[in-house]
């Protein structure tokens, strides 16, 4: 989302079309696009089924080549050889409205990328993405418990290093104690983590729901299950979220709501909470 977000930014800048090729990957994103979003009229996404040795040989190839030409490989699937930039996840904002000169006058441009590469307006999530009736289905019957005072928790774990020490689940825990003491706050939790779930329902009881939904990337339902919690977190008044996580950092852009990371220093003081 974060990468088809910057090249329709991007797109838009330099006044070009833009086609974006989504590659089903049981690792990554086990799940074809037209599955999850309705087609908004803005940007042509084209789903890649690809198996066996070709997608290995594209999929080895995306992941080493620098900054060059794709050759025969992508010639298979789009029949042209076009410049590449093969983007690493340091790369944010690797385009500026400054040095956009690098592919304005190329006749074909791929961007690899999974990350925000260029300038995105805070707009730009709702506009693009709209999820498919049956997964907004969901979203809507989670909503319906929400109030003015619900807030949004996201704890990333599970292989999330970062995240996992960045932002302990005894700050997420004080957090809450203190919103419920100055607010009377109730919880809307998202998080990858069973014990996390069970850990907090013990603790806050009533005040914390939760989706019971798949959340494996193995299957199209995890991935399916994972839409439902971001857009429940976009309906919040507001995101706790976890360090170095873009999960929050998109649902707080979808529903232009701020964002507070849970930190260490968070945890002993809360002097970044108004």
């Amino acid at each position: 989302m974060r990468s088809i977000a910057s090249g329709y930014s991007l797109s838009k800048c330099l006044n070009e079309d833009l086609k974006v090729y989504w590659f089903k990957e049981k690792k990554i994103i086990n799940s074809r696009y037209e599955k999850l979003f309705k087609y908004n009229g803005k940007v042509e996404v084209v789903d890649i089924d690809y198996k066996g040795k070709l997608k290995k040989q594209l999929m080895r190839r995306i992941m080493k080549e620098k900054n060059g030409v794709f050759d025969k490989i992508i010639k298979k699937i789009i029949g042209l050889a076009p410049k590449v930039f093969n983007l690493s996840n340091f790369d944010t904002k690797y385009f500026d409205r400054i040095n956009i000169d690098k592919i304005r006058n190329n006749y074909l441009t791929i961007i690899n990328s999974q990350h925000e590469f260029f300038e995105v307006e805070k707009e730009t999530y709702k506009e693009l993405f709209r999820p498919k009736d049956s997964i907004y289905k969901e979203i809507r019957k989670k909503k319906k418990s929400f109030d003015s005072k619900t807030i949004g928790i996201h704890i990333r774990r599970k292989d999330h290093i970062p995240a996992k020490r960045g932002s302990p689940i005894k700050g997420f825990v004080k957090t809450m104690k203190r919103e419920i003491r100055l607010n009377n706050a109730n919880f809307y939790l998202a998080t990858d983590k069973q014990k996390v779930k069970k850990r907090l329902k013990k603790e806050f009881k009533d005040r914390v729901r939760f989706a019971n939904v798949n959340l494996s990337r193995k299957h199209e339902s995890g991935i399916k299950g994972a839409l439902v919690d971001l857009y429940c977190l976009s309906e919040c008044q507001k995101i706790y979220g976890s360090q170095a996580s873009t999960f929050s950092e998109v649902a707080s852009k979808i529903g232009n709501i701020s964002l507070i990371r849970v930190s260490r220093d968070l945890a002993k003081s809360f002097k970044l909470i108004k």
